[in-house]
């Protein structure tokens, strides 16, 4: 899946009102990429993800690639004295876990891609909505 067919992904739920169909497509894509991109402050042990607030809501950031993590992290200045943008790769699977361990940080949501065709979920969603698309999977 490339980011342009991720954004004509989030494109279409925004333009179908959010139907069912085009919000399963556009997970289906999210969960089944390679892998997701968080910026990251901090070193060593110390190294939590990136979170901005948006709409009143603290929100961990995530891209569909590293290109798009490096724009924004410039643009909200994560850049370290070297000027690089410091980020890690995770698989999907095993970044469901991770980030749902925000909510103890008072993190409500995740937003893919923020600065783009940007989409997100409720953290407590989200190992619901991977569970649901791995049923129709199943079922299908």
């Amino acid at each position: 899946m490339t980011t342009h067919d991720i954004d004509a992904l989030s494109i279409a739920v925004r333009d179908s009102d959010g139907s069912p169909e085009a919000q399963d497509a556009l997970w289906e894509a999210t969960f089944d990429a390679e892998h997701w991109v968080f910026l990251t402050r901090g070193t060593g042990i110390n190294v939590a993800p990136y979170c901005g607030v948006i709409d009143g809501r603290p929100m961990v950031y995530a891209f569909t690639d590293d290109d798009r993590a490096f724009n924004c992290g410039q643009q909200v200045g994560v850049v370290s004295e070297d000027g690089l943008v410091p980020m890690v790769f995770m698989e999907p699977d095993g970044a469901i876990g991770w980030v749902e361990a925000l909510a103890q940080y008072d993190v409500w949501g995740i937003i893919f891609n923020p600065m783009e065709a940007n989409y997100f979920a409720p953290l407590g969603n989200l190992s619901k909505i991977h569970a649901h698309l791995r049923a129709q999977r199943l079922a299908g």
